[in-house]
């Protein structure tokens, strides 16, 4: 019974190795009431719920802002819409934000079916919660029925994650890889499904793991199945059973195909575009942090950061100590790679930044009126022409300020500011490759066009001062 049990105390020394100090989690409720064979929840936390007194979880979380500054949580429980007193939890912290002005934010997990629960998404919204992490598991009802997650119904997804979308609260999805009727064609099929029709705002893949103490590792057991005799492999990011219809290679192949294909730069354009405004860099540092982990670190972004510590002596007992000058030319290699694959993702999330940024409706109508413009146009768009686009969009907004040419020739040259039109930078990445072609083939007449190197190399500038300095101060 944990009642009136208190939550943990914070400790201030590890708040301050968060990435934000005002951090920190808090469960209200263990448990869950569903029986999904994959889950180790159920017998560690058992079926039955327990829940703190919402006065015990109000309580603790006033104190800790008045004592810490904290304000953004995350909510540990299992499955939250299950918890027998969210509501009176939902209606504290809403008071909390709209009486005593705490500016309280949180994540939680709860499953499929609790939009259909009354009351919940409204009052979950207004409680500050940003987003929700749903099990959806698979888009295959064969897997599910197979899982015994019979709460998920696929032909809802879609329309529950428009549902949260709707309220203003972002969708995070786990899915797992690797369910017995999976192959690699269906897998690759499932995930673009994912991608184009129920549209997440991100997703966490997982490669099946029979976790002892789940009804899965127990069948496989008294079945006599091989499993992986090194629990170091356990973390759902390796094979550890022989899958049915898939080498361990092509399982492994197809769960990093899905992350780099959700995580792709045209799905994390979509993705954005149809954000909230309010949750955008919120969203925006998500994606940026996951495909870091996918492409430089190569691993789970839950299981890194932005940047990892590697002490000499802090390895696992199975591999050999280090001399200090053996660890410094490793980590040196790691950095030197590190630091090229973090330049190329900095200009990969730029070009998302310009296509996907908040713009006005002023602003939108304009880039409109100059896609049509594109297409009479015999020449590069010029000053006049996109004065005239101003006027043609004046017509219909009129509060519209129309600029001078004196004030669209400062928006060019301007070091630190990058015009809200500017939507790509793929002429520039194009310059660049043409211009290392050429030099790669013994054509060094490019070098005498310096005017044009000067130029593109200002406007590499001007992006890239704009978007960390945006990213910096907007971002984080």
């Amino acid at each position: 019974d944990i009642w009136q049990a208190p939550p943990p105390r914070v400790d201030p020394r590890l708040l301050r190795r968060f990435v934000s100090s005002n951090y920190a989690t808090i469960d209200c409720g263990r448990g869950c009431p569903f029986n999904c064979s994959f889950c180790t929840i159920i017998n560690v936390q058992g079926r039955r719920m327990r829940y703190r007194s919402p006065e015990c979880v109000l309580r603790a979380i006033r104190e800790r802002y008045r004592e810490h500054g904290i304000s953004v949580y995350f909510f540990t429980d299992d499955n939250f819409a299950r918890n027998p007193v969210w509501e009176a939890i939902f209606d504290g912290l809403i008071a909390l934000r709209e009486q005593e002005g705490i500016p309280l934010e949180f994540v939680m997990q709860v499953d499929v079916a609790a939009v259909r629960i009354p009351r919940f998404l409204e009052k979950a919204a207004r409680a500050g919660c940003s987003t929700v992490f749903i099990g959806m598991e698979s888009l295959n009802p064969g897997n599910l029925k197979q899982a015994g997650k019979t709460q998920n119904r696929v032909e809802d997804y879609a329309d529950m994650v428009a549902a949260w979308r709707q309220a203003g609260v972002r969708t995070h999805v786990g899915y797992i890889i690797g369910f017995p009727d999976d192959t690699e064609e269906s897998v690759r099929d499932d995930v673009r499904r994912l991608i184009e029709d129920i549209r997440p705002d991100q997703a966490s893949f997982f490669m099946m793991t029979p976790l002892p103490g789940s009804r899965d590792h127990q069948r496989l057991v008294q079945d006599g199945a091989w499993l992986d005799p090194d629990y170091n492999n356990y973390d759902s990011c390796h094979a550890c059973l022989r899958h049915p219809h898939m080498s361990s290679e092509a399982w492994q192949r197809s769960y990093e195909e899905a992350w780099h294909r959700f995580y792709s730069i045209e799905n994390m354009k979509a993705i954005l575009s149809r954000a909230h405004p309010k949750h955008y860099w919120d969203l925006f540092k998500n994606l940026f942090w996951y495909r870091h982990s996918i492409v430089n670190e190569g691993a789970h972004p839950m299981l890194t950061g932005i940047f990892r510590l590697k002490d000499r002596t802090s390895r696992r007992p199975s591999l050999p100590q280090e001399s200090r000058l053996e660890h410094m030319l490793r980590r040196a290699r790691e950095l030197r790679r590190y630091m090229a694959g973090v330049l190329r993702l900095l200009l990969e999330m730029e070009e998302v930044w310009l296509a996907t940024r908040p713009r006005s409706e002023a602003e939108k109508r304009v880039l409109e009126e100059l896609a049509r413009m594109r297409v009479s146009l015999q020449h590069r768009l010029r000053s006049r022409d996109l004065q005239a686009a101003y006027w043609r969009v004046k017509s219909c907004l009129p509060s519209i300020e129309v600029p001078s040419r004196v004030q669209l020739l400062w928006q060019k040259l301007a070091l630190w500011q990058v015009s809200a039109l500017c939507q790509t930078r793929r002429d520039l990445a194009k310059y660049w490759l043409r211009l290392r072609w050429r030099l790669r083939h013994g054509r060094l007449e490019a070098l005498l066009r310096l005017d044009q190197i000067a130029w593109n190399a200002l406007r590499e500038f001007r992006l890239a001062a704009s978007f960390l300095l945006t990213l910096a101060t907007r971002g984080f």
